[in-house]
């Protein structure tokens, strides 16, 4: 029995569960990963999602930590490393993330475990770009594409590719975007695949908000949204939706997303995600408290590195200047177009788009889906 009273799978069904719930997870699929933890409530390697899932995030943080510290521990499996790191880069824990991540990329080369490479390196990249690594995560996304590729892991290598397409619209680089990304969404479409299809969404949302296609940015986005069958797996994505309405005209539509992203906030309590949460208050609430939400996401930029902390300076210089505080201003924007990221220096004078109306481009849309996998 589990020490919560819930009777535990028998051992030998374990590694079998964990491949489900990593499986399920990988497409998206909230339906099953909720039907996996109601047949298996005792095993911590479901109990996590399953809280999450719930809406129960204080719970699954309790949960999540006792998994972390069971996986740090000398002797530890490698797939008991792996979703330890990939629950921790859902809940924006990245440092834990990276570093679970890390041990299980060590354990793969150390052992031998070539199949399980492009997986690890997959999280490890992930990692990389939420804490603003972007260097390596390029070099450890496109090593892992590599090594799916010759492995045949086709699942993977679209995962990849939807990642490789993000790192390249962070870029600013419309062709190394919409490459990558129409390949992946050309393998996750037809077979439901729904966190690959999300990805390469946002890959191509995230081009064209920071080309100033703000309209076709919110199709992308809202289209990644409904990809997935639970709004926390698509956490990371949410601020990206919330600037494309805003910027788009439809502030309405950013409204409920800005306050869901504040509640998890609330609940998470990692800095970098609260900032975040702060600037989208900012774009969405009233002009009397948006200065204090901007001031508040500066203040709590931190690990998430210059590419989150430019686009909080290019919104309140934004801000400011629309105030007619230019002088204010000025700092701010000169302070986000001189960031490493070619994302904010696409954008013209005071951060907007150097063409007042670009070439639109018609959106990649959904096409329904015609199987479910849990790939």
């Amino acid at each position: 029995m589990h020490r919560n009273g819930f009777r535990q799978p028998p051992r030998q069904t374990r590694p079998l569960l964990t491949d489900a719930i990593h499986a399920a997870f990988s497409a998206g699929d909230a339906a099953l990963m909720m039907e996996i933890a109601v047949r298996t409530p005792g095993l911590p390697v479901v109990a996590t999602p399953a809280k999450l899932l719930a809406g129960d995030i204080p719970g699954a943080l309790r949960t999540l930590d006792e998994h972390v510290e069971a996986a740090r521990l000398d002797g530890s499996g490698l797939m008991d490393r792996l979703m330890a790191g990939i629950y921790c880069h859902l809940v924006a824990a990245h440092e834990n993330a990276y570093e679970l991540a890390t041990a299980a990329v060590t354990h793969c080369r150390e052992q031998g475990i070539g199949g399980w490479l492009p997986t690890t390196l997959h999280l490890l990249a992930q990692a990389e770009l939420a804490l603003g690594r972007h260097d390596d995560a390029q070099a450890h996304a496109a090593e892992a594409l590599r090594l799916a590729e010759a492995y045949d892991l086709d699942h993977r290598a679209a995962h990849l590719r939807a990642l490789l397409a993000v790192l390249a619209a962070v870029r600013g680089e419309e062709e190394s975007t919409r490459e990558p990304a129409v390949l992946a969404l050309e393998y996750t479409r037809p077979r439901d695949v729904g966190r690959g299809t999300a990805d390469a969404l946002w890959a191509l949302g995230l081009l064209d908000l920071g080309l100033g296609r703000a309209q076709d940015a919110l199709e992308h986005l809202e289209a990644a949204r409904h990809a997935v069958g639970h709004p926390i797996l698509i956490r990371h994505l949410m601020p990206d939706l919330i600037e494309a309405a805003v910027r788009a005209g439809h502030p309405e539509r950013a409204r409920e997303p800005a306050k869901q992203l504040m509640s998890w906030a609330d609940d998470l309590r990692q800095p970098h995600f609260t900032a975040q949460a702060h600037r989208c208050a900012a774009l969405t609430g009233p002009d009397t408290s948006a200065e204090e939400h901007y001031t508040s996401a500066l203040d709590l930029h931190n690990g998430g590195g210059d590419f989150e902390r430019a686009r909080t300076e290019l919104l309140y210089g934004e801000w400011l200047r629309r105030g007619r505080r230019k002088l204010d201003a000025r700092g701010h924007l000169r302070t986000a177009r001189s960031s490493s990221t070619g994302w904010a220096r696409s954008r013209g004078p005071a951060g907007r788009p150097r063409n007042c109306r670009p070439p639109a481009r018609p959106p990649i849309r959904p096409m329904p889906s015609t199987h479910p996998s849990a790939a």
